[in-house]
């Protein structure tokens, strides 16, 4: 069993010679591989290839890390994106994460060009992105406190978009003696208009879920159909990214086709459980 975790170890840290560009959408659960991810271990603690079997997790495996000094901090390095054709993006995280509240945390950054490093976003910005303000370990804004199990995290890429080539580093930074610990479990930057957990790209849109589109291909009008009670709200987007309607659904809404030019849109359905997409295709009225 030591040997098999040495053995991931050392597949996990040798990945700092393979910082290849990756191009857009991505998506990484970690179960096979950590290609082009890599660990800052000059502190002593890094991040390692763990087993795990947390709640909400999509998998059994993931990169973990657990800090036991106090003043220290370690970096994960994500590959190098290539962000040139891309109009719109946006990243999302399943993540766990155990630091003292409002004193120790774990934020992410980013830079262009191999340049300096920028915070990404911010507490309001997002869907669970960052739950404190401010740390007492460096002022800036964290994920910080407890999360039973992992959680969903995401964010638009705004001034991502057209950009060349783009890295993001997860700082996890603790100035307790108690053990603070992090969990990436998966990891995607997408291309869709959604900027939600569910969403790999716009290509991988999964045909079932809670919701229903019909008739689609659409002519004079659709409907839209929840499977589930409850209140949801949804907007619509063109392929370019732009929001052209939105609303609010409880079990169904018929919306006329003649509020579209032909061609194909993208229903993202936002619930108090997660957020869905949808592909439609209007033609000729």
């Amino acid at each position: 069993m030591k040997k098999i975790l040495l053995i991931c170890i050392l597949l996990f840290e040798i990945n700092t010679l393979l910082l290849a560009q990756i191009s857009i959408p991505y998506y990484n659960n970690f179960e096979t591989d950590t290609i082009g991810w890599y660990s800052d271990t000059s502190y002593g603690d890094s991040f390692h290839w763990d087993s795990t079997n947390y709640v909400g997790c999509s998998g059994s495996r993931g990169l973990g890390v657990g800090i036991d000094t106090s003043g220290t901090y370690t970096a994960l390095y994500s590959p190098l994106f290539d962000f040139t054709n891309v109009s719109y993006a946006s990243l999302c995280l399943t993540h766990k994460y155990d630091a003292t509240l409002y004193q120790d945390g774990v934020r992410i950054d980013y830079s262009y060009n191999n340049s300096f490093w920028v915070i990404l976003g911010g507490p309001s910005q997002g869907t669970n992105w960052y739950n404190a303000p401010t740390i007492m370990a460096t002022g800036l804004p964290a994920w910080s406190g407890t999360s039973t199990n992992c959680i969903n995290s995401s964010i638009a890429l705004y001034n991502s978009s057209g950009s060349s080539i783009i890295q993001f580093r997860f700082m996890p930074v603790s100035m307790a003696s108690n053990i603070d610990e992090y969990f990436l479990d998966d990891f995607r930057i997408c291309i869709s208009p959604c900027a939600c957990d569910s969403i790999v790209s716009i290509e991988e849109l999964e045909p079932e879920s809670d919701y229903a589109i019909y008739p689609n291909p659409a002519v004079n009008s659709f409907t839209i159909e929840s499977k589930n009670f409850g209140n949801s709200e949804f907007s619509i987007y063109n392929s370019t990214g732009q929001q052209v309607f939105k609303g609010e659904l409880s079990k169904a809404k018929t919306i006329p086709s003649n509020y579209f030019i032909p061609g194909i849109y993208f229903v993202k359905i936002l619930d108090s459980r997660k957020c869905t997409v949808k592909k439609v295709v209007i033609t000729s009225h």
